[in-house]
């Protein structure tokens, strides 16, 4: 058994045993090594939620990322595939709508200059007047002794 000397000597000398410094150094070691399992144990479940977490952003984030792209590229796509499919009958409706406009500007130019003025008559309220009847000796007359609107009657 080892001794210390001190130079003043507590009024009570207790022995001690370097069994029982290593029985305290091991309830030391054990104390720490738990601890640092806790530690070990938090940190890996720590790390495991991280990279849940950064998967499931990236999944999200992939996800978004390929769904623009593939509208754009889709609408894209699209376009092109119905242009190509319809440029034949595009084609053909310009040149309809060319010769129709060609059509239309020769019969204008053919319109006496006189048929501009003549005056479209506001809407008649009596058919009467429209369409002739064949029992009504007024609307058998001529259309220039016919009586005014306002004033015939059936």
């Amino acid at each position: 058994m080892g001794l210390i000397k001190a130079d003043s000597a507590p009024l009570k000398v207790q022995p001690f045993s370097m069994a029982d410094i290593e029985n305290q150094a091991n309830q030391i070691l054990e104390q720490a090594k738990r601890k640092a399992d806790r530690l070990e144990a938090a940190a890996q479940e720590q790390a495991k939620k991280i990279l849940k977490d950064a998967h499931t952003a990236g999944l999200r984030g992939g996800w978004t990322e390929g769904w623009k792209k593939g509208q754009e590229e889709g609408a894209k796509a699209g376009k092109e595939q119905a242009l190509n499919e319809n440029k034949t009958e595009f084609a053909a409706t310009v040149a309809a709508l060319t010769v129709a406009g060609a059509v239309i500007t020769a019969c204008a130019s053919s319109v006496p200059d006189n048929a501009a003025s003549v005056a479209i008559t506001p809407r008649v309220p009596k058919i009467s007047l429209i369409f002739p009847n064949p029992r009504c000796t007024r609307c058998l007359t001529d259309p220039s002794e016919a009586p005014s609107s306002a004033a015939a009657s059936p």
